[in-house]
């Protein structure tokens, strides 16, 4: 069995653990057309082959070994292992604490109230 097809077949799999090659392409932050082209025919060109297998390895890496049980879809833990969030929920929680401690800073300031109001800052209205 080729390099290629023993890629494809661990993608599949992969797909078929995330409901979907939209969510599989996600999870590992290449595109969809990508994923599902390479699903189709088994082939793409080396560099695209390369980032396929770097995210595949990223994804593999991140768990250990039996510590996930898929379910519907979600990916929960089994109790004494680790959990590893991928790099996109990462910077999506980046970007949430960064509005939230903007937000802790501007009512500390007295700029706003506890809803992000400007000039109400004090006022029980």
């Amino acid at each position: 069995m080729q390099a290629d097809e023993i890629l494809r077949r661990q993608l599949s799999v992969f797909v078929e653990q995330h409901g979907g090659a939209a969510q599989a392409a996600d999870a590992l932050q290449l595109s969809r057309i990508f994923v599902w082209r390479f699903l189709k025919t088994g082939k793409a060109i080396p560099r695209n082959v390369t980032k396929l297998k770097h995210a595949l390895e990223g994804i593999a890496g991140s768990r250990t070994v039996g510590s996930i049980v898929e379910t519907s879809g979600k990916s929960e833990k089994k109790q004494g292992d680790q959990f590893r969030f991928s790099r996109s929920d990462i910077a999506k929680m980046r970007l949430m604490l960064h509005y939230l401690i903007a937000v802790l800073d501007a009512y500390e300031a007295g700029d706003t109230d506890v809803a992000g109001r400007p000039g109400r800052a004090g006022s029980p209205y």
